[in-house]
């Protein structure tokens, strides 16, 4: 392989060679004949010269054959890159999804962990007032460490960070408006049928976003910390199977054991013989 030193080198030797083709003698040669070297015409290369001409020059069009090869490869690169993230994004929807069908409405609002409350935070209830009774504070705040918000937390930041903000983001409609910073005023918990609709939503979102992607726009810095969307969307990746697995380890060490699935197309279902037991448990 042509290094880009020898290419520059080689490049300069054949443009000397076509300017100046006698620039290779030596400079004795035509003082021993008696002659000026200003006054030799051009020669005609020896043979070997010639067939070393020749070489050089089919080098330096498989050298060019060569960069044109690595920019393609760039490409299938980052083509491959971009193929991958698509079905590693699906997978990790398809933990979560698991992990909120199998979870049974007993666990569906019960403490993964303790929430503590700051005294200073401020907390409003349902009605938009604000809590300042210790115990409901208390209440309010155990929301945040419950699997149906572990789970929504985890799609709606990949769903914001699919964006961007190259464009304004806005919450999934199904969900007025609301987003996580509105936990503690919801009148009820999402159910888990709500979440399973949102997790279909970031599937095509996932989709609508990779496809919408160029060079510029995954080497841009975006955030606080400058980070580039490329790495956006891979911890992002990361973000959603590691709240996923927190889910799926809770309902586990509570007893709950995981449905049996099958590939159907490009779903993963519970298959039929288990779903009924699936929801006898669910209750």
């Amino acid at each position: 392989m042509w290094s880009p030193a020898s290419l520059a080198g080689l490049a300069l030797r054949s443009f000397s060679a076509r300017s100046n083709p006698d620039c290779s003698r030596n400079p004795k040669q035509g003082a021993a004949n008696g002659a000026s070297e200003r006054s030799v015409g051009p020669r005609r290369p020896l043979a070997s010269e010639d067939r070393e001409r020749r070489i050089d020059r089919s080098r330096l069009g498989a050298d060019k054959q060569l960069v044109r090869d690595s920019a393609n490869s760039i490409r299938d690169v980052a083509s491959i890159w971009v193929e991958s993230l698509c079905p590693n994004f699906q997978t990790a929807l398809d933990l979560m999804e698991a992990a909120v069908q199998d979870c049974t409405a007993e666990l569906w609002q019960a403490n993964m962990w303790e929430v503590p409350v700051d005294t200073d935070t401020e907390v409003r209830g349902p009605d938009g007032n604000l809590v300042t009774d210790p115990a409901n504070r208390h209440a309010l705040a155990q929301r945040y460490g419950q699997p149906w918000y572990i789970a929504w937390h985890a799609l709606q930041v990949l769903d914001a960070n699919l964006t961007g903000y190259f464009v304004p983001w806005e919450p999934w409609s199904a969900f007025g408006g609301k987003g996580i910073e509105d936990t503690t005023t919801l009148s009820a918990p999402w159910s888990r049928a709500d979440l399973l609709g949102h997790t279909d939503y970031c599937r095509q979102r996932v989709v609508d976003a990779l496809d919408a992607l160029t060079d510029e726009r995954v080497a841009t810095p975006i955030g606080r910390r400058g980070q580039l969307y490329a790495g956006r969307l891979i911890d992002k990746l990361g973000h959603v199977i590691e709240h996923a697995s927190q889910i799926r380890q809770f309902i586990t060490a509570a007893g709950v054991a995981p449905a049996t699935r099958e590939k159907v197309g490009s779903d993963v279902r519970i298959k039929p013989s288990t779903a009924l037991s699936i929801e006898r448990t669910r209750g």
